[in-house]
């Protein structure tokens, strides 16, 4: 037993292969979560994530490289947007907002009035005009700058239920979401500075007794857009997708066939156009998980993922698609998720048994279904 531990503790620190030569350490494999992925084209992209985590790559996914200067503040990072090549911003805990002007080589704090927030999402239209959404546990907010976030304007106050995502289709059309215990603050704009809030949306089934959570938003027009969030077998209580086609001003909970209900949380989504988009997230029995709506978030699909770990993040740039999620969990694919490629070098899951079978052959399993000889 005590020979079956030691095997454990080293598969879980780092993936160990047994040949003629004996052991041998083949990578590392402590891996912090990443929260956001985005691709400003099929090239450039970046990742923000937990432990002050803010990684680029310029050759489409394949490799990855953090900033060559130590970050200013050390915090969990939870967004991540880029205006051009150079410019960009990043967002984290204690309210920690971060500018690049040199596409990510470097960082430099812009300060904020908040320090209680997690800046959730970025959005800016140019160097100078953007907003950035900060949540609390019990509330949120919008604020606007229009001079590359020198000076922050509060559009959105919300005192009750904790903003967790937005998204704009354009600079004039927004919208903010976040759910509390059964409790909505839905708002949105149509002229990128005042903000009204949506009536909570219909439709939503009884089974949602005390979760209602709601992780992710985006805008697949002025008018469409779709949200995703808490799903879980305990209860039977299909993934969250609510749907609105009037630019937010009234939202349904879409009700999808028996067959193509699933039962886990889903953490992100994106839409590649007015139809067809993709949400992603996971669990740790399911692994990573992926929903498909070819008419506008009105029926949802699983797809196909072969990705072991609890997806957080989409971006999608044409045919690559980038998903990043716990553990460190990196996969792209360039032909539109017929095939991936997985970038992270280690299993991104726990190891539970491990059994010597013979000549030379060992073996070992764990979460996300995770099989390794």
């Amino acid at each position: 037993m005590v020979k079956k531990t030691l095997f454990l503790f080293l598969l879980t620190s780092s993936i160990i292969i047994n040949g003629s030569g004996g052991w041998r350490q083949v990578t590392k494999a402590t891996y912090s979560q990443l929260n956001e992925v985005f691709f400003l084209n099929e090239n450039l992209g970046w990742i923000a994530g937990l432990n002050s985590t803010l990684l680029f790559t310029t050759d489409g996914g394949y490799n990855w490289e953090s900033s060559s200067k130590p970050l200013p503040v050390e915090e969990s990072m939870y967004s991540v947007f880029f205006i051009d090549e150079n410019i960009g911003f990043s967002g984290g805990a204690n309210d920690l907002l971060l500018k690049t002007i040199d596409g990510g080589n470097s960082w430099n704090q812009i300060t904020l009035d908040s320090t209680d927030g997690i800046i959730y999402s970025i959005y800016f239209v140019n160097e100078n005009i953007g907003w950035i959404l900060s949540g609390t546990s019990n509330g949120g907010k919008v604020s606007a700058t229009l001079d590359g976030g020198v000076t922050w304007d509060t559009q959105v106050n919300e005192s009750s239920v904790n903003l967790k995502a937005m998204s704009f289709s354009s600079p004039n059309h927004g919208i903010c979401v976040g759910s509390k215990s059964g409790s909505f603050a839905f708002y949105y704009t149509t002229d990128g500075i005042n903000w009204t809030k949506s009536p909570n949306p219909t439709n939503i089934p009884n089974v949602y007794t005390n979760r209602t959570d709601i992780y992710a938003i985006d805008m697949a027009s002025d008018n469409v857009a779709c949200i995703t969030g808490w799903g879980s077998y305990i209860g039977a209580q299909p993934s969250f997708t609510i749907r609105t086609n009037d630019g937010g001003a009234n939202w349904e909970y879409q009700i999808q066939a028996e067959e193509d209900r699933i039962y886990v949380s889903m953490y992100d989504i994106t839409f590649k156009d007015e139809y067809v988009g993709i949400a992603v997230g996971g669990s740790s029995y399911k692994g990573g998980v992926a929903y498909k709506t070819i008419d506008g978030g009105i029926t949802w699909k699983e797809v196909f993922l072969p990705i072991g770990f609890q997806c957080k993040s989409i971006s999608i740039v044409n045919d690559k698609i980038c998903i990043v999620g716990s553990g460190g969990g990196i996969v792209i694919s360039d032909d539109d998720g017929v095939t991936w490629t997985s970038i992270t070098e280690a299993p991104t899951s726990t190891l539970f048994t491990i059994e010597n079978i013979g000549e030379n052959l060992i073996v070992a399993a764990g979460f996300y279904g995770v099989f390794l000889k």
